[in-house]
């Protein structure tokens, strides 16, 4: 009776462990996506708002950088 008792108590254990790591890998990957695609389509916006190339030296885009949010990307030039 104890032997069946662990083992169902060891099953469900795990089952939660399993449940927690799942949701929480989930979570960061679907924050990080968002991250991603956000970056990406401020990228693209300052691109389209130089007529398709990056600026130059750290030039604001030519339009203002009003289009596609109302936000202005600053370039760095080092990376992390």
């Amino acid at each position: 009776m104890i032997k069946s008792m662990r083992r169902k108590f060891i099953a469900i254990a795990m089952c939660s462990l399993i449940g927690v790591l799942v949701l929480t890998v989930g979570f960061i990957n679907t924050f990080s996506y968002i991250d991603v695609v956000k970056k990406a389509d401020s990228r693209l916006s300052l691109i389209e708002g130089n007529n398709g190339t990056f600026p130059k030296n750290g030039q604001p885009p030519k339009d203002g950088g009003m289009r596609g949010g109302g936000y202005v990307l600053s370039v760095s030039k080092t990376t992390r």
